[in-house]
């Protein structure tokens, strides 16, 4: 019980420090997730628990993968990976909190699903309201909103198709309503990054993790320096562009913040392990 008094606080105090760096400077600092990653790899060790690594290591490969593609910074994927390490499952009589219901879904899935529901609803209708005030620029969003459309048509098919085999109208409220804000979003994001995160900056004030405006980018410029498919600038892609003698460059900054919504799942899940189960199922 004293471990796991330890590893929640651990946890509460790490998710908690990360969710203010995050939304103050916009950056996670690796003196908050190195230590929860340590801790959480020592716990697992004195426990020969090799599901923890087995978790954490998808958690960082599926993390990595997002960060290439300029969807999260490097940071919250560490801060998943901490959380991942630290505590693997958290079901019944593994609690100090009582909570309705038991789980064997891993922690980290539901801090996950609580986190980007939240950053999802939040963000999205923020945004939505925020370019509505200024002004939508419907023929800059031609191309997002016939996108939008398209999937739109897909997931009516889905949800029909699911119904169909008894799933729980919970899940299809939930996530029908969910889809209704993310493609609308989705249909108004070219302008609402263009309006609202676009900036250009020198090279001598770029920073690492800057996520790259490639379409405001020359593409030959872009593919010299070794961005494309990766749209998140690193040392290795700074020193490129030094060397192309480019002045200053198209970024996307004051992006939505992550990590107080992973704060924000934390908690949830710790006083609530069967989320997912209970919005779902």
């Amino acid at each position: 019980m004293e471990l796991l008094i330890f590893r929640i606080f651990v946890l509460v105090l790490g998710s908690a420090a990360a969710a203010y760096t995050d939304t103050k400077t916009g950056l996670i600092n690796d003196y908050i997730t190195y230590p929860m990653i340590a801790i959480g790899i020592l716990f697992s060790l004195i426990e020969f628990n090799l599901n923890a690594f087995i978790i954490a290591a998808a958690v960082f490969g599926g993390g990595y993968l997002l960060y290439f593609l300029g969807q999260i910074g490097g940071g919250d994927v560490k801060l998943l990976t901490g959380i991942a390490l630290l505590m693997p499952f958290f079901g019944q009589g593994n609690f100090i909190i009582p909570y309705l219901g038991e789980t064997d879904t891993p922690f980290i899935a539901g801090v996950l699903f609580v986190g980007i529901a939240l950053a999802v609803l939040f963000n999205s209708i923020y945004y939505i309201i925020k370019y509505v005030r200024k002004g939508i620029d419907f023929d800059y969003n031609k191309n997002g909103f016939i996108m939008g459309g398209v999937l739109a048509l897909f997931l009516v098919v889905y949800f029909y198709l699911i119904m169909q085999f008894g799933v729980s109208i919970n899940f299809v409220l939930f996530m029908g309503s969910l889809m209704l804000i993310v493609l609308i979003r989705l249909a108004l994001e070219k302008g609402i990054r263009k309006e609202f995160n676009l900036e250009t900056v020198s090279l001598d004030k770029l920073e690492e993790d800057e996520l790259v405006a490639l379409e405001f980018i020359d593409s030959e410029i872009a593919k010299k320096a070794g961005l494309g498919i990766k749209k998140t600038i690193g040392k290795k892609e700074i020193e490129k562009l030094k060397e192309l003698k480019i002045g200053e460059i198209a970024v996307y900054r004051n992006l939505p913040k992550f990590a107080p919504f992973i704060f924000a799942g934390v908690l949830i899940v710790l006083l609530y392990p069967n989320v997912i189960e209970m919005l779902l199922f």
